[in-house]
Order: C-alpha cells, then sequence, then structure tokens
C-alpha cells in the first residue's frame, strides 16, 4: 500500500505534464506487493536474462528503510524468483 501510495502521488504530481497513456504504461512497470506477489510479478512479466533497474527509494528518503528494502529484496524475492523458475524449467 505504501507503494502504492508513493506511486500515485508521483503520478499526480506530474498530472498535467505528461501524456496519460504513457504514464500508464509506465505504472504497468512497477513491482508492487509481498515478496511473494513481487516474485511472481518478475517471473510473470520479465525474461529470466532481463537486468531490473530496481528504485527503493521512490517516495522514500529514510536510507535505514531503503537499506532494509533491498536486504528484504535480496533475501526474500530473489530466492523466490530462483525457485519459480527453477519450478518452470
Amino acid at each position: 500500500r505504501e507503494a502504492e501510495r508513493a506511486l500515485g502521488a508521483y503520478w499526480l504530481a506530474l498530472e498535467g505534464t505528461l501524456d496519460p497513456e504513457r504514464v500508464r504504461e509506465a505504472a504497468d512497470n512497477a513491482l508492487i506487493g509481498r515478496a511473494d506477489q513481487v516474485a511472481a510479478q518478475i517471473v510473470e512479466r520479465f525474461h529470466p536474462e532481463d537486468r531490473l533497474m530496481l528504485w527503493f527509494d521512490f517516495f522514500n528518503h529514510d536510507r535505514d528503510r531503503i537499506r532494509r528494502d533491498m536486504a528484504a529484496f535480496m533475501t526474500q524475492v530473489r530466492p523466490r524468483v530462483e525457485a519459480l523458475l527453477e519450478a518452470r524449467a
């Protein structure tokens, strides 16, 4: 929910400055949810050899929180992505 609120605030701030269709397309690239949901989104939407640019400081300037989020991604999301890809092989 926090990520959705931040994304909504960002797009609201840009309202009227961008093409709404481009905004919708960009929002479709966001990965939002619990670790299992984010892992499923990654496996569903991206090729295994794709490289993802992850933006952990989106509307968040709390360095400790950003570090925790990055660590959580590596310890909770990455293993789930690897397991899902292995199961598909």
